[in-house]
């Protein structure tokens, strides 16, 4: 178990006991616990299933018996199975004065279940006992705690590995998309095209690479602001989308440069594709007040090509396409 865990629940624990048992303060004694607290009190009437109930029964107790309460701790122990879950149990004695009479109650078992949330540990589940020589049946301890403590862990575990899948799937959406169109980042473009030579190496075939670049898109960002141009980006992207053809998978190569690639498709096919896109590209911005164009650069794969040649031939039809006065599609 992790040392440092034991020192945090440790102290969460006596935190709790401070608040509840010493302060008898019912507002923080309630914030040490979490959103699903359940368990049993000492009495039949304290049976909590829900947050509310347990708000209630602390409620009541606190402003039953507002004085403070003392306590020696006899026995404690605690167990982390998993990152953020852990378990502490211990024996107390605890007393307290009401109107000259001292009230003592001795070994006390103590059960609690700890959740971790936001760099807290709160409680999830508790179980308080009075030690019998015979369990009668509708004494909760032992077999109804152990029912109750293997529930809080399933259902912990539960929750803990819904929220681990959430997070992985929102890593892998970072890592593989780009962060501002939604669209593939260049990371996953590499894979794709990785994935594509090593096919067609084996099996033959054809793909082809079309690189395409905003023309004159710093002037955008110059008169209307960064703002305006990731809009413009983000639409770009969405366009790409819709007019690249079923096949065409869509990129962000970075900055204002964006990437279609159509599997199983010639360099011929690919042309026709690109001009279609690049005369709807202009017609598309021109409608919003924007004279945005493209010029692109097309390649197909050649035996023992990777994806630094083909992306540079892509990049030389690019600046031909720039030198021929932009808005035009090349092959080089």
């Amino acid at each position: 178990m992790d040392k440092g865990h034991e020192k945090e629940i440790r102290e969460a624990f006596l935190s709790y006991l401070d608040d509840y048992f010493h302060q008898r303060d019912f507002e923080r004694t309630i914030a040490h616990f979490g959103r699903h607290i359940s368990g049993f009190g000492s009495s039949r009437d304290e049976n909590t299933y829900t947050y509310e109930r347990c708000y209630e029964t602390f409620k009541r107790d606190i402003e039953e018996v507002p004085n403070r309460i003392d306590y020696e701790i006899k026995e404690l122990n605690i167990s982390s199975p998993l990152e953020d879950i852990g378990f502490l149990s211990c024996e107390l004695d605890i007393w307290t004065t009401i109107r000259g009479q001292t009230l003592r109650f001795n070994d006390l078992r103590y059960t609690l279940a700890f959740i971790r949330e936001k760099g807290r540990w709160l409680i999830e589940q508790k179980h308080l006992s009075l030690p019998s020589t015979e369990n009668e049946e509708d004494e909760p301890y032992p077999i109804k705690e152990l029912e109750e403590r293997n529930k809080v862990l399933h259902r912990m575990v539960d929750e803990k590995t819904k929220e681990l899948n959430s997070s992985l799937e929102t890593i892998s959406e970072l890592a593989n998309n780009d962060y501002l169109t939604g669209i593939a980042n260049r990371y996953r473009i590499n894979k794709i095209l990785k994935g594509l030579i090593e096919r067609v190496s084996e099996e033959s075939g054809a793909f082809s690479v079309i690189l395409m670049d905003l023309d004159d898109f710093k002037s955008v960002n110059d008169t209307s602001g960064h703002l305006t141009g990731d809009e413009f980006l983000v639409k770009t992207a969405r366009f790409l989308e819709k007019h690249c053809g079923e096949d065409g998978i869509v990129g962000r190569w970075g900055g204002d440069e964006f990437i279609v690639i159509y599997p199983d498709k010639t360099e011929k096919a690919a042309l026709v594709y690109g001009e279609k896109l690049r005369n709807a590209y202009e017609r598309a911005f021109c409608d919003e007040g924007y004279s945005l164009t493209m010029s692109l650069g097309v390649s197909e794969y050649c035996p023992g090509d990777n994806i630094e040649t083909i992306i540079s031939r892509c990049d030389r039809g690019v600046y031909a396409a720039k030198a021929k006065g932009k808005n035009s599609l090349c092959v080089e």
